[in-house]
């Protein structure tokens, strides 16, 4: 197993730190087996499994979850569809592939059911980052779903907890909410 710069411990097979998300330095595999040349790879065209991607170590504009939440209200909403769609598109870079769609959130001005399957695609997004981070996490969407039926704010408690969850993972540490 190979180290990156600050020392975390890192697969031979990625390119970034799943910890920190620095680059790592030197060719995958070259700890054990040197220059030897790997057998068998599969060419490009047949790697379609976006799930084994490695984490691209994109990081995101640090926002406080308190300021989405106010911004949010005195808005009347209109910060959180962008918030919504910027996060999307974090998401999607940090993961090097499309998970989400934030083209749903201009559908959802007009029909909200865009929305919600963002949102939960987002939540999706989450749970594979944790994965590939080496976290377990749960699904966060239908505690979002009922919060927003029976009390009304399951929105602002879902930006709350994604953008908690997306400003310890651009500082390289777990969320709160991960497992180990």
């Amino acid at each position: 197993m190979r180290r990156c710069p600050n020392g975390h411990a890192v697969p031979d097979d990625v390119r970034f730190c799943p910890t920190c998300g620095l680059e790592i330095q030197g060719q995958a595999g070259s700890g054990q087996g040197g220059g030897q040349q790997q057998y068998q790879q599969q060419p490009g065209y047949q790697r379609t499994d976006p799930r084994n991607i490695p984490l691209t170590g994109y990081r995101g504009q640090y926002r406080s979850p308190v300021t989405v939440l106010l911004l949010g209200i005195f808005t009347c909403g209109i910060y959180l569809i962008y918030w919504r769609y910027v996060t999307s598109q974090d998401l999607n870079l940090i993961l090097g592939y499309e998970k989400t769609k934030p083209s749903y959130e201009l559908w959802g001005i007009l029909c909200m059911i865009f929305s919600w399957i963002n949102i939960y695609y987002i939540d999706d997004a989450l749970v594979e980052i944790d994965n590939k981070r080496g976290y377990r996490s749960d699904s966060k969407f239908i505690l979002w779903l009922l919060l927003s039926v029976f009390l009304g704010i399951g929105i602002m408690f879902m930006a709350y907890t994604v953008q908690e969850r997306l400003n310890s993972l651009y500082m390289g540490q777990p969320s709160k909410t991960a497992q180990y």
